[in-house]
């Protein structure tokens, strides 16, 4: 039988999967705590108990999610950069293990109020992927690193909404090719 505590973590847990399906699914402003409750199979009085508003909610959903990505390739995030046939395959494979929260990201850049609320939980998210590119580029002596960063990753944004909403999109080309233009930067 689980400890209270067990059965605090999973309810906790519950409501945030619900809360990254259906933020990514209907969006942010049309996904009520309600429907989170329901969804999650608990209470909506239990809901705010961990979360005192759906912008807490929000911002819980984006650090754990956030939290998976770096265990991911905490590896890759850890080591010296320098060589791009690792690292950028590493940050489509994210994109491939959570479409979900990837949809959830780029939808929330696109929405104005609610980036503001959750604009710090996205930028510690990017500021982790700048600097592993800007450090890429340092060691491959490439000039203005954090512009080519800033490039690279665009094309990276770019590609990963294209997986995302492509069923047939050609990706292990495409990043193939991301891959050997950029080594020649």
């Amino acid at each position: 039988m689980p400890t209270r505590e067990e059965q605090r973590e999973q309810s906790q847990n519950s409501i945030i999967e619900a809360g990254l399906r259906l933020f990514s699914e209907n969006g942010f402003g049309s996904t009520s705590i309600r429907q989170i409750a329901k969804e999650a199979g608990i209470s909506l009085g239990l809901v705010y108990n961990y979360f005192e508003s759906k912008e807490d909610l929000l911002k819980s959903v984006i650090q754990e999610c956030r939290m998976d990505v770096v265990t991911s390739f905490q590896e890759t995030l850890d080591q010296d950069v320098t060589d791009l046939d690792e690292f950028i395959p590493a940050v489509f494979a994210q994109v491939e293990a959570r479409p979900t929260f990837w949809r959830l990201v780029y939808m929330i850049r696109f929405q104005h109020g609610i980036l503001i609320a959750v604009r710090q939980e996205i930028d510690e998210l990017l500021s982790l992927i700048y600097s592993r590119l800007e450090a890429y580029f340092r060691a491959a002596d490439a000039p203005n690193p954090v512009a080519n960063a800033r490039l690279l990753f665009a094309a990276i944004v770019g590609i990963s909404s294209q997986m995302l909403t492509e069923p047939d999109y050609p990706d292990e080309m495409v990043i193939q090719q991301l891959i050997e233009t950029f080594k020649g930067k």
